[in-house]
């Protein structure tokens, strides 16, 4: 017999946003906003309504103060929880886990969940110099989970090694070198991997990139 209380996936929603007009684009909170309203049609249009939690993964794009709220607002809803997470990448899997977490002890009934980002957006927005009207910073989360601290330390920062682009490839040529794998042969590892990845992104519908960026036989330049 299932757990009571056993976690489950009731409806999903996914946006992607294309165009470059950044005064015709939808901000962070309205790209999630319509994200959840996909998901609660996705789960037969009866349950938005019923949130007992809004939780939101961190956003770089844009700060909200209460970012939790802001959707809520956006959706017409009052939650009685508000979650927000610290940065870092591993914020999203770190919500889910808690909210099942939570979900499995009887803290929480039905939560929605959700991410959103427009860097895209952003971007092209600072590089033709529109200023975004988009919502302003209103409050602070109720409740924000997570490390906060900075992901790396001064020794680290002063030889370089400060952001994830910089400190990933190391790992990779660390695993390379204690597998004996030659810089080409690691590359076609790479590329066979990131093939598989980029296929079935090509084949998701909501996908930003539609294009199979790499085959299995291609050589992954870094």
């Amino acid at each position: 017999m299932p757990h009571p209380n056993y976690p489950i996936l009731v409806g999903f929603g996914q946006v992607t946003q294309r165009g470059d007009d950044p005064r015709r684009a939808l901000e962070p909170i309205a790209l999630a906003a319509e994200a959840a309203r996909r998901a609660d049609a996705d789960a037969g249009e009866r349950l938005l309504r019923h949130m007992d939690s809004v939780r939101l993964v961190n956003t770089l794009s844009w700060n909200y103060g209460d970012a939790p709220a802001a959707l809520a607002a956006a959706l017409g809803i009052a939650p009685r929880d508000r979650v927000y997470t610290s940065i870092g990448g591993n914020s999203p899997q770190l919500l889910i886990n808690q909210t099942a977490d939570e979900i499995a002890r009887g803290e929480v009934r039905l939560a929605l969940l959700a991410g959103r980002e427009a860097m895209y957006t952003l971007r092209l927005a600072r590089q033709r110099k529109i200023d975004l009207a988009w919502t302003p910073a209103l409050g602070a989360p109720q409740r924000t989970i997570g490390d906060a601290r900075w992901g790396t330390q001064p020794l680290e920062e002063r030889h370089g090694a400060a952001m994830p682009i910089q400190i990933y490839p190391m790992f990779e040529n660390a695993l390379r070198a204690a597998r004996g794998w030659t810089l080409e042969e690691h590359r076609r590892r790479l590329a066979a991997s990131s093939s598989g990845a980029s296929t079935t992104a090509a084949d998701s519908s909501p996908t930003r990139h539609p294009t199979v960026r790499c085959s299995p036989t291609s050589s992954a330049r870094r």
